[in-house]
């Protein structure tokens, strides 16, 4: 591992918000920024000493003194890039992260907030997308190199880009992944990625043709290539307690019969409950929350909610459903300047997942972490139309691109999900 610390300044002494990156054409990763207190920031810089060359650094200012946590905050826009490097990386001493990075396995999971990276060790630069907007670059048996993942990289669709964290990710075969959730009923409870990541499992990883799930739906689905087979998910949107309304996030619990709605799946009297919940706060939860104060306290009643339906779900402990939180996403392009921004984002991830742990217990929650596996591609709308990385793909323009969006960023998590799922110890 090559490793580079840096000192920003900010000078005159005031709190800013502020996004960095490091990026090349192998390696993109969000870097560790530390508030020394003193209005200068240290941001730690780690590349693989395989992945040895040229790096751009960038640092994007975005809120001035913390007004990203308000509930408007486009008075106090900065969107300033300060500082823009080109960092050369050598491995002078022969170092890898090669052997320290092993597969995913259930312990894995419990992390609260990640710092890992795409890399890619192939890739064709000739590739566009098809006349579906589908980009075939790879075959799709094309293998990942280790230590980055094992399994079928090229059925990503990211022309070889994947990615690893503190831990590297299995890609599923199509058939791994029905062997990991044949007669498993999944309930999803979030805001719309859930959709597109619902429907990305579905096609890309299940190999089925899905395309109209609606924000709340209850569906079983088969295996294509074997009827025998079912998977029965449950989609619960928590934008608003209304499916065609928006902006209340955590909110919507404020509404009773929503409440009823969702408790009734984990009644104790009923014959089966979900074998796993996937929660998420969301991007909805960027407006109704008048200050910090006020999300912690819905966050509180939330995870409170949830961790009641968990414990009265079933008598037996083992028989209760596995808890998965799932991070919000970094908001893309200009989405970074709304209310739903990367700074407030990143703040309410770490509350809700730490009162879920609170409420849960550190064993019997798993963290998948979407905010960061994302951050990497926020600053355009290449792979986001701003609060969404997984939108079918298509030719059709999208903010001013006319070449195809890129998908594969929700495809990933889809496979982490089922890593999360379906540790490597229950995978043949």
């Amino acid at each position: 591992m090559l490793q580079i610390q840096m000192v920003v300044e900010q000078k005159p002494l005031k709190k800013v918000e502020g996004i960095a990156v490091v990026h090349s054409f192998v390696w993109k990763s969000r870097p560790t920024v530390k508030d020394l207190g003193d209005g200068s920031y240290l941001v730690d810089l780690k590349v693989d000493s395989r992945q040895t060359g040229l790096y751009t650094l960038k640092v994007v200012l975005l809120f001035d003194n913390l007004h990203g946590l308000d509930v408007y905050p486009e008075p106090w826009i900065l969107a300033k890039e300060v500082i823009r490097l080109k960092l050369e990386f050598t491995d002078e001493l022969n170092s890898s992260l090669q052997s320290e990075l092993q597969l995913c396995n259930k312990d894995d999971f419990r992390h609260g907030s990640w710092r890992g990276r795409w890399t890619r060790a192939k890739a064709n630069e000739s590739c566009t997308a098809d006349e579906e907007g589908r980009f075939k670059c790879l075959d799709p048996r094309e293998e990942c190199e280790p230590p980055w993942c094992q399994g079928p990289v090229g059925s990503l669709e990211s022309n070889g880009w994947v990615y690893s964290a503190h831990c590297a990710f299995r890609i599923f075969t199509q058939q791994q992944a029905w062997a990991c959730l044949n007669d498993k009923w999944l309930f999803f409870w979030g805001d719309s990625n859930h959709q597109d990541t619902i429907r990305n499992l579905l096609n890309f990883v299940l190999g089925r043709q899905d395309s109209n799930l609606g924000r709340t739906f209850e569906s079983t689905f088969s295996n294509p290539q074997n009827s025998s087979q079912f998977l029965k998910i449950t989609s619960y949107f928590n934008g608003h307690f209304t499916e065609s309304d928006n902006n209340l996030g955590l909110a919507s619990l404020a509404n009773s019969d929503y409440r009823q709605r969702l408790s009734s799946y984990f009644l104790p009297t009923n014959p089966s409950v979900p074998d796993a919940v996937i929660l998420n706060s969301g991007l909805h939860d960027g407006k109704p929350w008048t200050n910090l104060t006020h999300y912690v306290d819905g966050a509180r009643r939330a995870s409170s909610f949830w961790g009641d339906l968990w414990r009265a779900s079933r008598a037996g402990s083992s028989a209760r459903p596995k808890m998965l939180f799932r991070t919000t996403v970094a908001p893309a392009g200009e989405f970074r300047n709304k209310p739903a921004n990367p700074h407030k984002m990143e703040v309410y991830n770490t509350v809700l997942g730490e009162l879920l742990v609170s409420e849960f217990g550190p064993s019997n929650l798993e963290v998948v972490d979407a905010y960061d596996m994302t951050f990497p591609w926020h600053f355009d709308n290449q792979c986001s139309d701003g609060g969404h990385y997984g939108r079918p793909p298509a030719l059709d323009s999208w903010l001013g691109i006319h070449t195809g969006h890129h998908y594969f960023v929700d495809v990933m998590l889809a496979h982490v999900l089922l890593n999360a799922l379906c540790p490597l110890q229950q995978i043949g």
